[in-house]
Parts: structure tokens; sequence; C-alpha cells
């Protein structure tokens, strides 16, 4: 299972992380199953630069975002995404429907 961000939003005077665009995405080949999310900061989270201030939008790693964003989600809300990724994953590997049409006619070979 792997977590990803696709895109943050960031103050642009202060560097204040304001928005992450996360997913998680798991596969069992070939099925792939997988959950997506926003997280908004309210207050604004300054991801720290190691010299006491702000990380600059330019030089922000994923990791770094990911860390912020899994932080104020908080982990029983991340436990809760992995296990639905999870659930649809049993879902997709055993599955307990079936659809389609019956009674149509096989597609030409």
């Amino acid at each position: 299972m792997e977590w990803h961000i696709s895109r943050i939003e960031v103050e642009i005077t202060t560097n204040m992380l304001r928005k992450s665009e996360w997913y998680v995405i798991h596969v069992v080949d070939p099925h792939v199953a997988s959950r997506s999310g926003s997280q908004y900061f309210a207050a604004g989270v300054i991801i720290p630069d190691g010299s006491g201030g702000a990380t600059q939008f330019s030089v922000l790693t994923e990791e770094q975002v990911l860390q912020a964003t899994k932080e104020a989600m908080g982990q029983n809300q991340v436990d809760i995404v992995e296990a639905l990724v999870l659930a649809d994953m049993d879902l997709l590997l055993n599955p307990i429907t079936v659809g389609g049409a019956p009674w149509q006619p096989p597609p030409p070979i």
C-alpha cells in the first residue's frame, strides 16, 4: 500500500501549507484499489527548513507533505483509510456480486 500527494496549496508569503490532496493505492496484480481525499490545514502548517524558517514551496518533498498530512489526519483516520482500501481489494479478489446482461448474445468473435 502506497500513500502519495498529488497536489498542494501553499501561501506565497508565508510558505504555510494550506491544503494537500492525497491518494492511497494498493496493487495485487491485476487488481488496483485506491482512495483519495484532501486535507485542509485551517491554521496552516509550516514545514521547518532546518534553520528555523519554513521550507520553500519549490523544495518541499512529497515525504514532508505526506508526514504533515498524516499527522493532521490523525492515526485513527489513516487506519480507517487503509482499512477501506484493503476491504476494496478483498472485494476485487473475492467478489460477492456479478453484473451484466445475461439475456444479451455474446459479442462476436
